[in-house]
């Protein structure tokens, strides 16, 4: 959200989620517990004020910091066991990647960030859907220009990757479709400012017709690689102007190419942060851009008179059915590949009537319904890659038949793991 370092105050956000497992997964009430970490607040706007209700001091940081996370999520294991499903929420970067890695590699539960691999979901989802579109390039043709490289843009390009892989494309060429760029410029291997997230992206300076100078311009930047998606996640209002988006449209219409609309992602928000608008990216575009966003926009008319909607690109299509499709199969890990199965799911979901109107992912009124079809393939990619558990209760026994008969592809089958889904969903008139 761009909001900075809340403190304790960040405490509604935890629950925000937690109210969301409820009302798009199904997920008991009681089987959500929202936590906050209270380390201090580093912002003292926040700390100073006379209604906070946290630690009145500096954030703490270092082995102390380490030390208190690791207790809490010792303390969460003793009490919960291997049915505890961890959820990291709103962490800032320098702790983020590497306490997911931490707790990925050394811990026996099942944990992901949200920042970083739901909302990775949720911009594939939006590409997935984006490509369905007549004159956007296919997934695999894909050439991505990512603004910010930040929580959101790392993971959204490592399951690119992820997703090419899927389809056959090698690590390395996948890594050669994607560009990033953060405040200092594009990601180049000379640069020695580089986290291992980062360096992980960066490019040869020998693949750029760019001065170094020019690196840190982004029409230059878009002018020489001419993306086919631009994906924003930088907080920069503005930053997409009428210019970039100009370039970056005829920058693909030249030839006989099929490829004819750029996609833009504008995925900071609030809007006093977006990268541009939708009705800025749709008319400066000609009406060529296929646009999905952070901050809600309403529909807009293009000059012929047919409106476009707007997706929103939130990770609240992704972590319900996430949580649900862990539970449902017992997950012991929550793998990359199921983030993918995810992405796809939102994808799929999205209708033709949806498309026309320029929307690339479904309505939020239909949440929950989708929550459930990406919940049945997390649970089916969960026993693909092998760390799903024998189902603890008998109520899910026909979720394990219905995802080893899957192979055959038979649309009666998928029904059936729908069902299964839906009858571990909660309702409030149920009697627990």
């Amino acid at each position: 959200l761009g909001l900075g370092d809340l403190g304790a105050n960040g405490m509604g956000i935890a629950v925000g989620k937690s109210m969301l497992y409820t009302a798009a997964a199904g997920v008991a009430p009681s089987q959500v517990l929202p936590v906050a970490v209270d380390a201090g607040c580093g912002t003292a706007a926040v700390r100073d004020d006379p209604l906070y209700v946290g630690l009145r001091r500096d954030r703490e940081r270092g082995p102390a910091y380490d030390a208190l996370v690791q207790e809490l999520v010792q303390a969460l294991r003793a009490r919960y066991g291997k049915s505890l499903l961890l959820h990291w929420e709103d962490f800032g970067s320098s702790n983020a990647f590497r306490l997911l890695k931490k707790y990925q590699e050394n811990s026996l539960l099942p944990t992901f960030n949200d920042d970083i691999q739901s909302t990775a979901a949720a911009v594939l989802a939006a590409l997935l859907g984006a490509v369905r579109i007549s004159g956007v390039a296919p997934l695999t043709k894909q050439r991505l220009l990512f603004y910010g490289a930040g929580q959101a843009n790392l993971g959204a390009a490592k399951l690119f990757v992820t997703a090419l892989k899927n389809r056959g494309v090698s690590e390395t060429t996948a890594k050669r479709q994607v560009w990033m760029m953060d405040s200092k410029g594009l990601l180049t291997s000379d640069r020695k400012d580089l986290s291992q997230q980062k360096a992980e992206f960066a490019r040869t300076p020998d693949e750029l017709n760019i001065s170094s100078d020019s690196r840190k311009n982004l029409l230059r930047v878009v002018m020489e690689l001419k993306p086919t998606a631009l994906i924003g996640a930088a907080s920069v209002k503005g930053a997409f102007t009428q210019e970039i988006i100009e370039r970056l449209t005829t920058g693909l219409q030249q030839g006989n190419s099929p490829v004819v609309r750029p996609v833009v992602m504008a995925l900071s928000n609030p809007l006093t942060r977006a990268e541009c608008t939708a009705e800025e990216a749709i008319r400066w575009s000609g009406g060529a851009a296929v646009f999905a966003s952070g901050t809600k926009f309403a529909p807009v008319k293009k000059t012929s008179g047919d409106e476009i909607v707007p997706s929103q690109a939130n990770n609240s299509l992704i972590f319900p059915g996430i949580g649900l499709g862990c539970l449902a199969a017992g997950a012991t890990r929550v793998t990359d590949d199921m983030f993918y199965a995810a992405a796809y799911a939102v994808a799929q979901a999205t209708t033709e009537e949806e498309l026309r109107r320029g929307s690339v992912l479904p309505s939020v009124k239909r949440l929950r319904d989708v929550t459930v079809s990406v919940a049945a393939q997390v649970a089916e990619q969960a026993q693909l890659s092998m760390v799903a558990t024998t189902t603890p209760t008998g109520a899910l026994g026909c979720l394990e038949t219905a995802i080893s008969e899957s192979a055959v592809e038979n649309s009666t089958v998928f029904d059936a793991e729908l069902e299964c889904i839906r009858s571990l969903q909660y309702s409030p008139n149920q009697q627990r």
